[in-house]
């Protein structure tokens, strides 16, 4: 038994999924493992620091495995060979970010938000508006501006990036970004789709706001078009009981949905 399976007679160290199991490896299976990275059991021949999942197991990687390694990163471990500055994305330490020259050997351009940002990184990778605003003098990287969550890139944002409704409302004054409108969840892009309107409010005036001819009424989850007049989108009992109303003929209510 190897922890979640039977182990077969050509079963290898990765296959042992029990961190006790993987200790006693040598005895049970006669498998000469590295060690139990934190979250798998490591091979001798084939074992990494990016295998190591645990901070602890990283930084006493030299004496656990005979293993080289950088230094934990807030989410990886990383090996001697990781000396590019792609790998300055895994430093999630804002602290460590800083020091990501003399800490692990990366040349990394600052912190994006949630992580650290590398040459290669885009504005996508940055997370916290006062860093998008001043993204091209903190990081050399063009912006649209923010979208709510993250940075917006020059070159193809898209409505659907506003996760924000008051900039949804103002992205082409702002951002210019000629986008629909706030849907109840999301912003919609230049082509409606009305079944992603998920708030009845704005459903209800969908045809003189977006200006469009093709909303037939709310469904209970969200907008029936004349596209989608199809009965199992009505979710609400009252609508279904009603359905004449979106000029559609159902056989009746179906307990979740209409028939």
């Amino acid at each position: 038994w190897g922890g979640s399976s039977c182990l077969s007679m050509e079963a290898q160290c990765e296959e042992i999924t029990d961190e006790n199991l993987c200790l006693m490896s040598k005895k049970f299976y006669k498998l000469d493992c590295l060690g139990w990275s934190g979250s798998t059991c490591m091979s001798r021949d084939f074992g990494r620091c990016a295998d190591i999942t645990r901070e602890g197991f990283c930084q006493n990687s030299k004496m656990m495995y005979g293993l080289d390694c950088r230094g934990w990163t807030g989410s990886s471990c990383l090996g001697l060979e990781d000396n590019t500055s792609d790998f300055c994305t895994q430093i999630t330490e804002k602290s460590w970010c800083s020091k990501a020259s003399t800490k692990f050997g990366l040349e990394c351009r600052g912190w994006g938000g949630t992580a650290c940002m590398g040459n290669a990184s885009t504005a996508e990778e940055i997370t916290t508006k006062h860093l998008c605003e001043n993204s091209l003098s903190f990081f050399g990287i063009k912006s649209l501006g923010w979208g709510g969550s993250q940075c917006l890139p020059v070159e193809n944002a898209t409505c659907s990036m506003l996760t924000q409704k008051h900039i949804c409302d103002h992205a082409e004054s702002e951002l210019g970004l000629q986008c629909f409108g706030w849907s109840g969840t999301e912003c919609l892009g230049s082509e409606l789709m009305a079944n992603l309107i998920t708030d009845p409010e704005i459903c209800r005036h969908a045809n003189r706001r977006f200006k469009v001819k093709n909303v037939m009424g709310w469904g209970g989850s969200s907008c029936i078009t004349n596209e989608t007049m199809n009965c199992s989108l009505i979710t609400a009992k009252h609508v279904c009981e009603n359905s004449q109303q979106l000029g559609m003929t159902c056989a009746g209510w179906g307990g979740s949905s209409c028939l």
